[in-house]
């Protein structure tokens, strides 16, 4: 199976984006789903193997400041309109050391939080939904890792497994 690792955002940011998520996708007949930042996706391995390498990983990391950016949009389904996460080196370094600790070679990072979903609207709709988004450039500082299914539905994303960051793993 593949597995994705997030970020997810505290309160009360996270509560913002989820109303904004949520309104988004009753207004618009799409898919509800929980904010989070994907640090890495489509992760093939043994879902056990995986946890004990992210909590040796991440026993070694500090939590993570970020800052949300700019609301845009893009021609894909999961980043049809999504909010832009300042990049920062502690971010990006993650980011590469995770994916050469983990084997994996995936393409450019731009970190993002969606905010909806979807491949049937038109550009110009979605440029709208851009604007009708205000967000500010909250900072917020993440501390935990969640570990999710990589799969396609929304529906089926759920927590298997979180992982503090700079804490030593039990043995």
């Amino acid at each position: 199976m593949k597995y994705s690792l997030w970020l997810i955002p505290p309160e009360p940011i996270f509560t913002k984006l989820q109303q904004i998520i949520n309104d988004k996708s009753l207004e618009n007949h799409t898919p509800s789903f929980e904010p989070h930042l994907t640090l890495l996706s489509n992760i093939e391995t043994d879902l056990n193997d995986l946890i004990n390498s992210c909590n040796n990983f991440f026993s070694l990391e500090k939590p993570i400041s970020l800052s949300l950016s700019e609301v845009s949009f893009s021609t894909t389904y999961f980043q049809a309109v999504f909010v832009r996460v300042k990049a920062n080196a502690q971010l990006m370094s993650l980011n590469l050391k995770l994916k050469k600790a983990l084997g994996l070679i995936e393409n450019v990072y731009m970190p993002h939080i969606s905010l909806c979903y979807d491949d049937s609207f038109s550009m110009e709709n979605r440029e709208k939904m851009v604007n009708e988004i205000n967000l500010t450039s909250d900072e917020f500082i993440v501390g935990e890792v969640v570990i999710v299914p990589s799969v396609p539905n929304p529906n089926d994303w759920h927590h298997l497994a979180k992982i503090s960051l700079g804490e030593k793993p039990l043995s």
